[in-house]
């Protein structure tokens, strides 16, 4: 998740609201459908991010969101992944 953060500058809301459709692996492509002003947007993605994605769905297997909580199909919270992010912070 900070991966795709980091790569792509996406909101924790817009990160938290991919889906694994959003995700188009033939065309290399990311599918951000609510960004910065609820704008829909298309962007490239390296190898790299495919193949780290690719892993992510293997080991969760998620159904409605690209990264699901605890609950499955149920979204991830945004205050869990603002922990991470502070933590990451922290640590750097």
């Amino acid at each position: 998740m900070l991966s795709l953060i980091y790569a792509f500058g996406i909101r924790r809301s817009g990160l938290l609201n991919l889906k694994p459709t959003d995700v188009v692996c033939k065309r290399v492509l990311l599918i951000i459908r609510q960004g910065k002003g609820c704008k829909y947007r298309i962007t490239p993605i390296s190898e790299k991010i495919i193949q780290m994605l690719c892993e992510n769905y293997k080991m969760y297997r998620p159904k409605e969101w690209l990264f699901e909580g605890h609950v499955k199909g149920e979204q991830h919270s945004e205050k869990s992944l603002q922990a991470v992010l502070k933590q990451s912070l922290e640590k750097a």
